[in-house]
């Protein structure tokens, strides 16, 4: 999903306070000093990270919602596909 930083903090509050938010990542390596695909391969890692300790934080690993905007959008949607 691609958003802007006033939508992804929406998104997020929303998710927080519905007692669904489990995590928050931060900025990611998506910069022109970091050559494709890396910053893609760098979400991906995440995202198993998340998947692997799920369980540990009392999360689904089957339901994670990558939120960005601009390169953001770009990562979440290159991961998701």
């Amino acid at each position: 999903m691609a958003a802007t930083a006033r939508t992804e903090r929406s998104i997020c509050g929303r998710l927080s306070g519905a007692g669904r938010l489990r995590g928050l990542l931060g900025q990611l390596s998506a910069c022109a000093q970091v050559p494709y695909p890396y910053m893609v391969l760098d979400v991906e890692r995440a995202v198993r990270y998340i998947r692997y300790h799920a369980k540990e934080w009392n999360a689904d690993p089957d339901k994670i919602a990558l939120v960005g905007g601009s390169a953001g959008g770009f990562l979440s949607n290159m991961v998701a596909c």
